[in-house]
């Protein structure tokens, strides 16, 4: 029987050099994929990148760094130290301006805030205006009684503040640096756009959020409660019986559109401040730290009123939340954030989400000028010195 014939020789597929061999993309670790991307890019580029990162642990990467005390070389033999030098992170120095502006703020503010907080939560009808509330108050409880309250914000504001500072100025660095390889933003990157500021306002106002929350709960359930029979000792007694009665979710009662009025508010906040800073300095042609302190107050006032505008209905609701009662026999009017919302344009209408705007409306450029003037200062201080 004859045998089938030979098959034709498969075609040998011709072996590439091994240096010439290149992975398939898909196949790329993430790290293979970026040393092959390193290695595409021109000697210029990869100086940018060397020089941004170089920049980012300088600027918000590295920990705090003290350097050791150094001996004068002509006073070594007399064993006296004579220099200091100590370096602290950048993110330590905003928090710590922060803090300055922070304190500023509460101590400019708190008088006009019971008068808003009054306002919004009082029944329809209790007060005519903002001067028949300030002078009840001034009338039954005394000159003191607008800073009732004040120690809960000036200890938590100042922490909340600094907070929002720290996490504003990171934001930017960290926008700065991608500046700096897209060849944006100027030298040294920090001419932000307008949507890198938004972005780094709302970061700034969610990382302020999860502390200004409980601060403000505690503070407006004190500026709230009757004179002559109060409820609470002061604020760590009222934490302490909240936290005892209703545990976390007491502490974070109205949570949720304080993250909402944060986010949104601080967005906005910081983007006018910034841009109006920006603006001057290019007019003028000058270094952020060559800005007249003035201009600072001007700023801080015009962005606290582009704050206000924006947000006041939220913290009217914010308000009603955290004044709430925190079940039905404790008086508990509203289910959720939303049913607030229903329930106060049902039964008080479009006027309820503006009660309080007048004291707010003072208060703003004196408190909101104030901070930005303690943080710049500050800052300057800081930055320049240590």
């Amino acid at each position: 029987m004859p045998s089938d014939p030979p098959s034709p020789a498969r075609p040998q597929r011709p072996i590439q050099p091994r240096t010439q061999q290149t992975t398939p993309r898909s196949a790329l670790t993430p790290a293979q994929a970026i040393a092959q991307a390193w290695m595409r890019e021109s000697p210029e580029a990869q100086q940018k990148w060397r020089q941004a990162d170089a920049l980012a642990k300088e600027k918000y990467m590295n920990p705090v760094r003290w350097n050791t005390a150094e001996r004068s070389p002509e006073k070594k033999d007399k064993g006296k130290l004579t220099s200091y030098s100590s370096v602290m992170s950048s993110t330590i120095k905003d928090l710590t301006a922060g803090t300055a502006g922070g304190i500023a703020q509460v101590l400019v503010g708190q008088p006009f805030d019971i008068v808003k907080v009054r306002m919004q939560t009082a029944p329809p009808g209790t007060y005519s205006g903002m001067l028949h509330c300030a002078g009840g108050i001034l009338k039954n409880e005394g000159p003191l009684a607008f800073y009732k309250g004040t120690l809960t914000p000036l200890l938590g504001i100042g922490v909340c503040v600094s907070i929002q500072f720290a996490a504003l100025e990171y934001s930017k660095r960290y926008f700065a640096r991608q500046n700096v390889l897209n060849g944006r933003g100027g030298p040294d990157g920090m001419a932000l756009g307008s949507g890198q500021l938004f972005v780094s306002g709302m970061f700034a106002g969610l990382a302020n959020g999860v502390v200004s929350g409980p601060v403000e709960h505690i503070r407006i359930r004190l500026q709230t409660q009757s004179a002559t029979n109060p409820v609470y000792a002061g604020p760590f007694d009222a934490m302490k019986k909240i936290w005892a009665h209703n545990g976390i979710a007491g502490i974070y009662k109205g949570q949720v559109v304080t993250l909402w009025r944060e986010a949104l508010g601080y967005g906005i906040y910081f983007w006018a401040y910034e841009k109006l800073m920006q603006r001057e300095m290019a007019r003028k042609g000058i270094r952020r730290d060559q800005v007249n302190p003035a201009n600072a107050v001007l700023f801080g006032a015009a962005a606290g009123y582009a704050l206000w505008a924006v947000i006041y209905p939220i913290d009217m609701i914010k308000s009603r939340m955290q004044t709430d009662g925190f079940s039905a026999a404790t008086g508990q009017k509203y289910k959720s954030t939303l049913d607030c919302v229903r329930t106060v344009w049902r039964t008080e209408g479009l006027p309820a989400f503006t009660r309080g705007l007048g004291p707010t409306l003072i208060r703003s450029p004196f408190a909101n000028g104030a901070t930005f003037l303690g943080f710049e200062l500050a800052s300057r201080l800081l930055h320049n010195n240590i």
